[in-house]
């Protein structure tokens, strides 16, 4: 299997456990009388077998991500990491730039005055910048993910 498809298979199964644990709190309180809509005690039993799984493919991707040494000497869980960094950043300036745009909402002169410290174009340089490095970051890690064999 390759990392790419393991990857898929977690996101199912993290979509099957929050689906598991809907059903399961919907049916872990009725009203006096009423019955479930779904044993709980099943619901119970299929989430831990989910949560088993997913752990299992979980270790295997990180496992994986560690051991995967990419062209450049880096491995993938450093890539990984480093995108995380990248997107980070553009949050950052993504909202600095909602700071930076905001109008001055002064209704006369007496009214204190507010002035950008830092120029819009510098702050949308770096955003373009980061965006470039994350774009190539994130397309070295899909390569190496439809290239690389799961671990074992």
């Amino acid at each position: 299997m390759k990392l790419a498809e393991a990857l898929a298979l977690r996101a199912d199964m993290q979509r099957a456990v929050a689906q598991l644990t809907a059903r399961l709190k919907s049916s872990a309180r009725i009203q006096e009388g009423d019955q479930p809509a779904e044993d709980p005690k099943d619901l119970i039993k299929q989430l831990q077998q989910t949560l088993v799984q997913l752990e299992a493919i979980v270790i295997k991707i990180n496992n994986t991500n560690q051991l995967t040494v990419l062209a450049n000497g880096k491995t993938l869980t450093e890539k990984i990491a480093r995108r995380d960094m990248l997107k980070k950043q553009f949050s950052i300036f993504e909202e600095l730039m909602d700071v930076l745009l905001q109008r001055p909402d002064r209704y006369s002169r007496q009214e204190i005055k507010y002035v950008n410290t830092i120029e819009v174009s510098e702050a949308r340089h770096i955003m373009d910048e980061t965006s470039k490095q994350l774009r190539e970051v994130d397309t070295e890690i899909q390569a190496a993910n439809w290239q690389v064999d799961l671990v074992e």
